[in-house]
């Protein structure tokens, strides 16, 4: 039960703001969605006194993977990333989200390093 509303939880986030589709910029409440080897994966951020306020939901594509949330504040010239492992010898691909200013920036990474 618990699965099932976790899931209609994320698909709430999705229907609920505009997503875009590829690396770009985000607006205040614009979800940004993508795949991450078998991992969906939205994006948004909400404007806070103390900073952007950035949240992400990852939930495997298989059935029965359990979602998981990941929230940040970034202040400007602040970035996160978000990474997710795939099998051995591979590098893991990952979703950098950075603020420049007053703008969002989100990308894959998929060189799996964290500078």
């Amino acid at each position: 039960m618990r699965r099932i509303f976790n899931r209609m939880v994320m698909l709430a986030v999705v229907a609920a703001a505009p997503a875009t589709a590829m690396a770009g910029e985000l607006g205040p409440l614009h979800a940004h969605s993508t795949d991450l080897g078998g991992v969906s994966v939205v994006a948004y951020y909400t404007e806070e006194p103390n900073g952007y306020r950035v949240v992400v939901t990852a939930a495997p594509e298989a059935e029965g993977g359990m979602p998981i949330r990941f929230a940040a504040t970034l202040l400007p010239d602040q970035r996160s990333v978000i990474m997710v492992p795939q099998r051995v010898n591979e590098l893991p691909l990952g979703l950098e989200i950075a603020r420049f200013g007053d703008r969002v920036v989100v990308e894959k990474t998929e060189n799996g390093l964290l500078n």
